[in-house]
């Protein structure tokens, strides 16, 4: 029972097992030693090249591009995303098309009484522009009601008007008559050149507040005075469509244009090959 041959296999196992970790042992030190110099003999004889990585391959400098960060990369309005997607619905607006030195000039050339050097960027903010033109009377009875006329032009530094405010204090005398008669002028004026058929060129009878394709007219009395009337003509975005259409035309918002073709760089034109003769 003792030669079966199980047995004699299950002796020579363990047997095997120790000679191994023997080997190893012995062999791992001396395969180490010297900086790995026998290892690497072993490995060479065999080809294989485990301890001699490939060096890394260098871009040349011109060939190296220069990624932007995402923080670098300018944001892209949503109203530009949304507009690639949906049909979304505009509106007609109306805006001040003639420009704010035009408008200004205007009523220069009217006999108004301008400020100044007439569009001019304002005292308090370098990016708005106004054209201001002011009359004032007093009154010559004693008494404390004088009469005047006020007008403001608002726009930006590209020329925009963004909004137009009148003024007057007309008291019942004499320069309060001719203060109403300036405001009918400047009323018919701004009438013929923003050619709004529909806006009043004489102060109406009766307070007047509309708002016609996002631009509101309001010309109203004072409450605490009745000789007093206040003029605003100025944009609204009253819906979301007069909104989107503002956006839509508004050159503050758009993006970058491509640099001009002066400054692109330089197109190589092949020669053209000369015919046989």
């Amino acid at each position: 029972m003792d030669n079966h041959p199980l047995k004699r296999k299950s002796r020579t196992l363990p047997i095997l097992i120790s000679v191994a970790l023997a080997c190893a042992a012995i062999g791992t030190p001396l395969l180490l030693a010297n900086d790995k110099r026998h290892l690497r003999a072993l490995l060479d004889y065999f080809h294989i090249d485990w301890l001699h990585p490939k060096p890394p391959v260098e871009v040349a400098p011109d060939q190296k591009t220069e990624r932007p960060q995402a923080s670098q990369l300018p944001p892209i309005p949503a109203r530009l995303v949304l507009h690639t997607l949906n049909d979304l619905p505009s509106a007609f607006v109306r805006q001040f098309r003639i420009p704010g030195q035009s408008l200004c000039d205007v009523f220069a050339q009217s006999g108004f009484i301008i400020a100044g050097s007439g569009w001019q960027a304002s005292p308090y903010d370098a990016n708005t522009f106004e054209c201001l033109a002011e009359e004032m009377h007093e009154a010559t009875d004693g008494t404390t009601d004088f009469a005047s006329f006020f007008l403001d032009i608002k726009g930006a530094a590209d020329g925009r008007v963004t909004s137009l405010r009148m003024k007057i204090a007309s008291p019942a005398t004499d320069e309060g008559k001719r203060m109403r008669e300036q405001l009918d002028k400047a009323l018919t004026l701004a009438a013929q050149q923003l050619r709004w058929t529909d806006l009043p060129q004489t102060i109406p009878a009766e307070d007047y507040d509309t708002d016609h394709f996002g631009m509101r007219v309001s010309i109203k009395r004072e409450f605490s005075n009745q000789d007093r009337y206040n003029i605003l003509i100025v944009p609204t975005d009253r819906t979301a469509e007069l909104k989107r259409t503002r956006n839509f035309f508004d050159t503050a918002q758009w993006l970058v244009a491509a640099a001009p073709e002066r400054d692109m760089p330089f197109r190589h034109q092949p020669a053209h090959k000369a015919a046989p003769g």
